[in-house]
């Protein structure tokens, strides 16, 4: 396709356009593959089929490229398949329904150069194939400046894991019943080349992307450890350090091993360091629950994180042997405009399994008073 690319770019101007099928793996699993080829069939024979004056690519992973020179016929084009595409897609072994969202290169990108233009149109298509996309993304300068920005944090993530700069900030965890030290979480920071920081909310989509992830998370379990262990915290009131856990480590076979090995390093008690999960890494359940249960042997809890933020049932919890729950912030700022009996039975729940219950975005004296009558057992959040 960058072979055509070129020689359009060569004009004085072209149209770049296509669209791609949002869920593309999960709609495949649906379907399964023979239906899903079959419909992949349909959609390159329905585009052949029409005179539309561009080129045409499927580049893998339900992503379809057109270059042509007129934009009136090229949106067309994309107005023509969005409509093909509110219908099924019918065969002999095909019966599909397939959202799709557009992707349109604005012409303030046309001039991009050859080595960033197939990068930028990846990163395009990844933001379309997103729910959050709704019916699609224009690729504009904004959107290529974000690009730059991504390829730039992703430099300084990678300078961070080769240098073993990754900086670890604590944020503390209290008891509730005296706001008395006890935990704390292990927050991962990254600095830019002028020294400024990058948060992880900006370097963890980049790691989970390019495969960076297990070695930023695996830095920052050994640091915890090393933490852990030291005289100061020896000394201290300081009971343990929680570390997160990518749901992309949480299907490492090899994950297990590799932490309990780090563990042993540092001849720390059991219950020094925690593992924190979301919600989102228990899809897989069967995999983590494997190691959860290895690591607890060797004295490594886990704890689930953002309790409340996705489609939380108290059954994933007796599947699971966590040690505690960490309700999401905006399940708790949600209780103090509006209180129910619910979060009061989610937390009486989770003590009947023995599990401690944190609140996390505890924000003032106030927020502080009515969830430690509601019993939760630890807070987090801007007020400590």
């Amino acid at each position: 396709m960058m072979d055509e690319l070129l020689v359009w770019k060569r004009r004085k101007s072209f149209w770049l356009g296509g669209f791609v099928i949002r869920d593309f793996n999960g709609l495949r699993d649906v379907y399964g593959s023979q239906q899903f080829m079959e419909g992949a069939g349909l959609i390159g024979s329905y585009i052949l089929a029409n005179d539309w004056d561009f080129d045409a690519f499927y580049v893998g992973e339900g992503r379809f490229v057109l270059i042509g020179s007129d934009e009136k016929k090229g949106e067309a084009a994309l107005n023509g398949l969005k409509e093909r595409f509110r219908h099924h897609w019918r065969g002999e072994l095909a019966d599909l329904i397939l959202p799709i969202s557009l992707v349109r290169l604005s012409p303030s990108c046309t001039s991009m150069d050859a080595v960033t233009a197939p990068g930028f149109m990846r990163y395009v298509f990844r933001i379309a194939a997103q729910p959050a996309s709704g019916e699609g993304v224009i690729a504009d300068a904004d959107l290529l400046a974000r690009f730059h920005h991504t390829i730039y944090v992703r430099k300084c993530l990678n300078q961070a894991i080769e240098n073993n700069s990754i900086e670890m900030y604590l944020q503390p965890l209290v008891k509730a019943e005296n706001g008395v030290l006890a935990g704390c979480e292990a927050l991962a920071r990254i600095r830019d080349t002028e020294g400024k920081l990058i948060y992880p909310d900006e370097f963890i989509p980049v790691a989970e992307s390019n495969g960076m992830i297990e070695e930023l998370g695996e830095q920052m379990f050994r640091k915890a450890c090393a933490f852990m262990a030291s005289d100061e915290v020896k000394n201290s009131s300081l009971q343990w350090i929680n570390v997160n856990l990518s749901p992309l480590q949480c299907v490492d076979a090899s994950l297990a091993d590799t932490y309990m090995e780090i563990y042993r390093t540092y001849d720390l008690k059991p219950g020094s360091v925690y593992l924190e999960v979301t919600e989102q890494s228990l899809q897989d359940s069967s995999v983590l629950h494997k190691q959860i249960v290895r690591l607890q042997k060797e004295g490594i809890p886990f704890v689930l994180d953002d309790f409340g933020s996705m489609s939380s049932n108290l059954e994933r919890l007796k599947d699971n042997p966590f040690i505690g729950v960490k309700l999401d912030k905006n399940m708790v700022w949600s209780y103090m405009d509006h209180p129910d009996f619910i979060l009061l039975h989610i937390i009486e729940a989770c003590h009947e399994m023995n599990i401690k219950v944190t609140a996390e975005g505890i924000e003032n004296a106030d927020m502080a008073l009515v969830f430690n009558d509601l019993g939760c057992d630890y807070f987090q959040g801007y007020y400590y």
